[in-house]
């Protein structure tokens, strides 16, 4: 068996049909686990590497079957529902026999062959629009030999690529998934080291590091800024960052995503303390300021009318 068949990943989700992941109709793949930890991460159910159950009181109609039916006895129901993770077996019997699908599982295991047979699906969407495949996170680089893997697979079959990834991780694994890869698409969200490791718990050297060297092999990058008005909007921060991609890359377009609050039921769900509460989401106005501030220090800048996730 080839080395690309065997190699296997976590999945926590197969998203089809998305147009935000890069060019054309995507079917976006979103690893599980991440080395960065966002105060506004909207994929918290990916930043664990274990597999997790988050359960969505939306759904829940209080029967107390998944309770009764732990074979662990991890689970209780008060107010919310408690997991004593202690005794949890992870065995998914509160998934499978929720009548209401209020626990969701996130984590499943995937070989490379299974995953790429999965995702060749949704060929006719792709070569119709141009789109492709996208892997997500989590982040990639963290589990860089399945997506290399992945990645090698699918453009064997004709299948466009791309990648979403922070850059924090190591230079020769980012580099190594460049033939394989049509597109990557990165986020800056600060240049400033000691405001990066508040706001995602890593330093920014790495990442600007490998930004830099990727962007000398000649790949497709687009640089994307999630923009939080009162944490990384200011004229300071996105010059820092212009500046940064003229001095030290060939890259000269990035992408103003607009941050809101989407993402905060998924922490209810999986009993997470969202840390972006305070945080507001920027006006049409703060938006198209920050653009023309790029724009000046001669950075392609846009973004969407519309809000998308960050």
């Amino acid at each position: 068996m080839s080395e690309i068949k065997e190699a296997a990943g976590r999945i926590t989700e197969i998203q089809r049909f998305s147009y935000h992941d890069g060019p054309g109709i995507r079917t976006t793949v979103f690893l599980k686990g991440c080395p960065l930890s966002c105060v506004w991460c909207h994929n918290p159910e990916c930043r664990s590497f274990e597999a997790e159950r988050g359960w969505l009181e939306n759904r829940c109609a209080r029967c107390g079957l998944c309770v009764s039916s732990c074979p662990a006895g991890a689970l209780s129901l008060g107010e919310r529902m408690t997991v004593d993770s202690d005794r949890c077996l992870s065995c998914g019997k509160c998934v499978s026999l929720c009548p209401n699908r209020a626990w969701k599982e996130y984590g499943r295991e995937y070989a490379v062959s299974d995953l790429a047979k999965e995702l060749k699906k949704d060929r006719a969407y792709f070569e119709k629009t141009g789109g492709g495949v996208t892997v997500s996170g989590g982040e990639p680089l963290s589990r860089a030999e399945f997506t290399r893997a992945l990645l090698t697979k699918l453009k064997e079959d004709g299948i466009g690529t791309a990648v979403e990834t922070s850059a924090f991780g190591r230079e020769e694994d980012l580099l190594s998934l460049l033939p394989v890869t049509d597109h990557f698409m990165i986020d800056i969200k600060t240049t400033d080291d000691r405001l990066h490791r508040e706001l995602t718990g890593v330093p920014v050297g790495p990442i600007l590091h490998n930004i830099a060297a990727l962007s000398a092999k000649g790949a497709d990058i687009l640089i994307r800024i999630p923009l939080i008005p009162e944490v990384n909007g200011n004229a300071e921060n996105l010059t820092a960052t212009a500046a940064f991609l003229r001095e030290k890359t060939k890259i000269r377009r990035a992408e103003l995503l607009r941050f809101h609050k989407l993402a905060a039921f998924k922490y209810d769900s999986l009993s997470l303390a969202y840390g972006a509460l305070s945080f507001r989401t920027p006006t049409e106005e703060e938006m198209e300021a920050a653009a023309e501030l790029l724009r000046a220090n001669g950075i392609e800048a846009f973004y969407a009318k519309k809000e998308k996730t960050v």
